[in-house]
């Protein structure tokens, strides 16, 4: 199959739902922490800024478990977000974590140039 003279409209057409996707997803998302996120979150933050200032006592707090999860990426995304603009914002962590998303739009566009040859 020949995708025609204009391959890339293909391209734009394969990233509308991740781009209707992002749009629902901003519009409808909240700002608040859900379930044990205040403990996981807020509590790490809090620990970190007013722990001692050894490097070793911090890392452990990055790497450390928390309930039954090691959550590194979480802790050092928070802990960025708060040294930079002094808060948490959860809306952030949801579109960080909705960047996955876009595999898809790879394998679809991935699909469309295999066919394309």
């Amino acid at each position: 199959m020949r995708l025609g003279k204009h391959p890339h409209i293909y391209f734009f057409i394969s990233f509308i739902p991740i781009l209707f996707f992002f749009l629902i997803q901003n519009k409808f998302i909240v700002n608040a922490p859900y379930s044990d996120d205040w403990n996981a979150i807020n509590g790490l933050v809090i620990r970190y800024f007013s722990a001692g200032d050894s490097f070793f006592e911090k890392l452990s707090l990055i790497i450390g478990q928390n309930n039954e999860h090691r959550e590194g990426y979480l802790s050092i995304i928070a802990i960025i977000q708060f040294w930079i603009f002094g808060n948490i914002n959860y809306k952030l962590f949801d579109l960080l974590g909705s960047l996955s998303i876009l595999g898809i739009f790879f394998i679809f566009y991935g699909y469309i140039l295999k066919f394309n040859k």
